[in-house]
């Protein structure tokens, strides 16, 4: 499988590090889909983690970014929130369905609290406060190569509402960065060399497009529905009355609350909001910092990412260099990406 090619070159790639970089290496994981973990043993980064919403359940270690232009930054302007889908109304919609994640007729629980009894399973499909938050937590950069194999040994492929590019890359910035909230990363100069590898083998999407889009006339049956993005530490407007069209994000509902204020206006508008969003997360990597920046590579590992597509063409501008860009197919292209980035960075760092 895809993911077994890549678990396998990644490791290759670990144990050449170990062996050729005389020792002043460290390694980051950070899993992605459209959010991140930064793990529960972290609480204390995050605030949120104790909200009355997470009642029969808790917090399995997803954060929401902080509102424009901080989402992107190297260091958040605050706290880090605690990642919460909130609770949709839980009325009929207009084609006779349902929102998805309904509540229970309120703004402070949910219909269906499916997670409760599935909080061990690496699934993020169960309705809850934790809906769609991925299970694998971020490996912070360390020295400790056994601890990033065993982090890329337990990864596993579920399905998942969306992808979403920019967190991945934003917490990538954020793992090698000396700022907090990880503070592992060497300071930015040019006796330092940073490296990402940005991996993904889909479209960006929230999903929102493969499903009937009426959430919005749908009510609670007892509450007004109500939902403010500030309660989340977002921006965006708020929603009233009926539910939103789009599905969660850790920006919030991209669609409906407009946190970006670039307005799609339609689910058609969403692929170049989403494109924008993680170009911009690139660039802010990639960003000089006393001379020293973050080159990145890419790799789309599908037909989603094939030439042509909305997503290679991001991945081939997110790359430091064209030559950093890597569209493979199989084992043997995936083998010969990682070949190519290994060997490119054990140059760089042992000839200067």
């Amino acid at each position: 499988s895809r993911i077994d090619a890549l678990r396998q070159a990644s490791l290759k790639l670990v144990d050449s590090l170990e062996k050729k970089a005389n020792g002043k290496s460290k390694i980051a994981v950070v899993p992605f889909t459209m959010n991140v973990n930064i793990g529960t043993s972290n609480s204390s980064m995050a605030t949120g983690t104790n909200d009355p919403l997470f009642a029969g359940s808790k917090w399995l270690g997803c954060v929401q970014e902080d509102k424009p232009p901080y989402h992107i930054a190297d260091k958040p302007k605050s706290k880090l929130q605690a990642y919460i889908w909130p609770p949709a109304p839980d009325g009929t919609t207009a084609s006779g369905g349902f929102c998805k994640n309904r509540s229970n007729g309120t703004n402070t629980g949910y219909a269906n609290l499916e997670e409760a009894s599935n909080l061990s399973s690496k699934s993020a499909y169960f309705d809850g406060p934790n809906r769609n938050c991925v299970r694998f937590p971020i490996e912070p950069l360390t020295d400790r190569f056994n601890d990033v194999r065993n982090t890329l040994n337990a990864l596993e492929s579920h399905g998942n509402d969306g992808t979403i590019i920019a967190p991945g890359v934003t917490w990538g910035l954020r793992v090698l960065s000396p700022a907090w909230p990880f503070k592992e990363g060497n300071a930015w100069n040019n006796n330092n060399y940073k490296y990402m590898i940005v991996i993904t083998d889909g479209a960006q999407t929230t999903e929102i497009e493969y499903q009937d889009q009426t959430c919005n006339t749908a009510t609670n049956s007892g509450d007004p529905y109500e939902f403010d993005p500030a309660n989340f530490g977002m921006g965006g407007k708020k929603l009233s009355g009926q539910g939103p069209v789009d599905n969660w994000t850790p920006y919030g509902y991209i669609l409906d609350s407009d946190p970006f204020q670039d307005h799609p206006g339609s689910v058609y508008g969403l692929p170049d909001t989403l494109q924008k969003l993680s170009l911009d997360a690139c660039t802010e990597a990639k960003k000089q910092v006393n001379g020293a920046g973050i080159e990145i590579f890419t790799i789309g590992v599908s037909s989603d990412t094939a030439p042509g597509t909305k997503v290679y063409d991001l991945l081939h501008s997110c790359a430091s260099a064209p030559e950093n860009h890597f569209y493979v197919t199989d084992k043997d292209s995936v083998d010969k990406a990682f070949d190519a980035i290994t060997n490119k960075v054990l140059k760089l760092r042992l000839t200067n």
